[in-house]
């Protein structure tokens, strides 16, 4: 199947697809800094900012549907763009790439088999100078795995936001369409 076609029936796929049973209520998954690639405490959103204005130091915070005042309190302490925040607020963006000022906003789409069926969600990740923030929406598996990896190398960790936003951001979000598509017809 043509890229385009596949683009087109994924994203179709995506509106009328399985979701998961119950949803996840809102929460705060992960929420750490690090310093040289180390983590050195788990933090609270109201105090995030001030552990990222630390040289060397990077924050990284995983929400999981968060509500409207979890986004706003990630926003005051990063200083997120408005737009940016009322998009992660919302399932259902595009894949894009947007840059605001010195950070980056990213929509990626996630998948997951459930009940037999793929059901899609999303991932939306800020990364900027001493942060990342990733958001998930709907069908997703755990990103515990990512950090771990991550963890494990406080050597490349310790390049920061650019390192796990990479790590996290592209090859992460890969996996998974490459699993389901080769084992299900789209």
């Amino acid at each position: 199947m043509a890229s385009s076609a596949l683009a087109r029936r994924l994203d179709q796929m995506s509106h009328d697809g399985a979701a998961p049973e119950q949803p996840e209520p809102p929460r705060v998954v992960a929420a750490s800094a690090y310093v040289q690639g180390r983590r050195v405490a788990d933090v609270g959103i109201d105090e995030a900012g001030t552990w990222a204005r630390q040289p060397d130091h990077v924050v990284w915070i995983g929400l999981l549907e968060p509500t409207r005042d979890m986004l706003r309190q990630v926003q005051i302490q990063f200083d997120l763009h408005p737009l940016a925040i009322e998009d992660a607020g919302k399932a259902h963006q595009r894949p894009k790439l947007d840059q605001y000022g010195t950070g980056v906003f990213i929509v990626a789409r996630t998948a997951q088999l459930v009940g037999g069926r793929i059901a899609f969600g999303e991932t939306h990740l800020f990364a900027g100078k001493g942060y990342v923030v990733s958001v998930r929406h709907g069908a997703s598996v755990s990103y515990a795995p990512v950090r771990q990896r991550c963890e494990a190398c406080p050597t490349t960790l310790s390049h920061g936001e650019e390192y796990v936003s990479e790590h996290f951001g592209v090859r992460r979000r890969l996996e998974p369409f490459q699993r389901l598509s080769s084992g299900h017809q789209l």
